[in-house]
């Protein structure tokens, strides 16, 4: 499946991983930015998205990474060697991996279609006007289901949809509890993606009693996305918590 495009975040012109490279290297910030971009375009078109392949068995070699992003021997090693020791992109088995591919990238992006076809068909969809609703676009955050759905398949969309509703409804009134309304709003629209794993670093802070991680520090940590620590990483990566993207809460922070 052809994807022809792919979900890049503007917070990455001040991603910390982005910066620490640029000061550990001394590579401006455009080369930096240009071959990550670069990169993410090569393994999106690649016939396994997540892994830069030539053919299904066939691995995309260095050399060939270097030819494509057109840097000199030296600049090449120093950004691969900086991408790999940061956890953004590593060797794999079957060659080079963008890490965490699918928690940015999702199958069912292009879920419209599917959802304008099965309201088609439903006796209740009178008021439809052909866009995707805030359900919808939960939707789009999850694996696409098979075209064919019989009730079952169909009954059990519907109860994940409102479960992840419900949890996104359930984060947005935890921040607003803690920082206000309007400062969490604006958090949200600005920063959709850090809200829950910083939530989860701020709880973790509180509870091993060492300091007291206030509203101000919550603030702080979303603004400037602090690096998790690996205990809240894991724990993150056991309870597999969906990552919220631009727009989701849209709706949700309206009423």
């Amino acid at each position: 499946m052809t994807h022809p495009w792919f979900r890049f975040y503007s917070e990455a012109l001040n991603d910390r991983k982005i910066t620490r490279i640029c000061r550990d290297t001394n590579i401006p910030k455009a080369t930096v930015l240009g071959t990550w971009v670069t990169i993410l375009a090569l393994v999106n078109d690649s016939p396994e998205r997540g892994i830069l392949l030539l053919t299904d068995d066939v691995p995309v070699t260095a050399e060939d990474l270097r030819f494509e992003l057109g840097l000199d021997p030296e600049t090449f090693a120093a950004l691969l060697t900086a991408f790999d020791r940061l956890a953004m992109m590593r060797e794999g088995n079957r060659g080079y991996e963008v890490v965490n591919w699918d928690k940015r990238q999702f199958q069912s992006d292009n879920s419209t279609d599917r959802v304008r076809k099965h309201r088609a068909t439903s006796e209740d969809d009178d008021d439809c006007n052909g866009d995707e609703t805030l359900h919808d676009r939960y939707n789009a955050a999850t694996e696409t289901p098979p075209d064919t759905e019989t009730d079952t398949e169909t009954d059990t969309e519907q109860n994940r949809i409102q479960k992840q509703t419900t949890e996104q409804n359930a984060v947005v009134s935890e921040l607003r509890k803690i920082l206000g309304r309007t400062v969490a709003n604006d958090l949200i629209k600005k920063y959709p993606d850090r809200i829950e794993p910083e939530l989860a670093y701020y709880h973790w802070m509180n509870a091993q009693g060492k300091i007291r991680a206030g509203p101000g520090w919550l603030r702080r940590a979303i603004e400037e996305h602090w690096e998790l620590p690996k205990p809240v990483r894991q724990q993150m990566q056991a309870e597999n918590p969906r990552i919220y993207t631009t727009g989701e809460y849209a709706e949700l922070i309206q009423t």
